[in-house]
């Protein structure tokens, strides 16, 4: 009789152990999926850009909006305005007008100044910002005076 409770309970421990650690994998792939876009918003809002950047990165298929939003902003933080466009072109920002003049900025920084004229023609046109509206003029003289 003790024999048999012995193998009975040598066969229930191993079948816990398979379900914990099966149970222990679920957990961490769960945790994992989640943490880096969390760990991401975390080094961007520590000012560590270039560790949000490769970690926005990584979620770019689960959000592609606020990923790119992020990625953008971290380049432009960093003084890398020129690398921000194509992420700003994609970026699903908080604020569209902020995005759209910050993309205009991109493009501007990357001559495309004709595109940057048109991104900020269309901004002070759609925003009821007025401060948004004097940067976006300024920033259209800016343009004017680069191309005379």
């Amino acid at each position: 009789m003790g024999r048999i409770f012995f193998v009975v309970l040598k066969i229930n421990f191993r079948l816990n152990m398979k379900v914990r650690v099966l149970l222990s994998i679920m957990l961490m792939m769960i945790m994992l999926g989640c943490s880096t876009e969390k760990k991401a918003i975390k080094a961007f809002n520590l000012g560590k850009y270039e560790t949000a950047i490769s970690l926005f990165k990584k979620t770019l298929n689960r959000n592609p909006g606020k990923a790119n939003y992020y990625i953008a902003e971290s380049y432009r933080q960093s003084n890398r305005i020129k690398d921000a466009e194509s992420f700003y072109a994609k970026a699903r920002g908080r604020d569209k007008d902020t995005v759209q003049f910050y993309y205009a900025q991109s493009l501007k920084a990357n001559g495309k100044y004709d595109e940057a004229r048109k991104q900020l023609e269309e901004l002070i046109a759609q925003t009821s910002n007025e401060k948004m509206k004097d940067r976006a003029n300024a920033e259209i003289q800016g343009i004017g005076y680069i191309n005379n």
